[in-house]
């Protein structure tokens, strides 16, 4: 996963912290497993891998 392009930020070598901060939960609030169990089969799926990735992304 291009964590760039998850976060839809520029790529660069000098990444800006608080906007990757601000995407983060952002998207965290999106995908969050709590939030996304209203939805059903692959789309419950897809949210939880998406949150997996984005937790993933923030550590890198």
């Amino acid at each position: 996963m291009d964590y760039f392009t998850l976060y839809n930020i520029p790529i660069s070598l000098k990444v800006n912290k608080e906007q990757v901060q601000t995407k983060f939960y952002e998207l965290s609030k999106k995908y969050h497993p709590d939030l996304s169990f209203r939805l059903e089969g692959l789309q419950h799926e897809e949210a939880l891998n998406l949150s997996a990735e984005i937790n993933e992304a923030k550590k890198h």
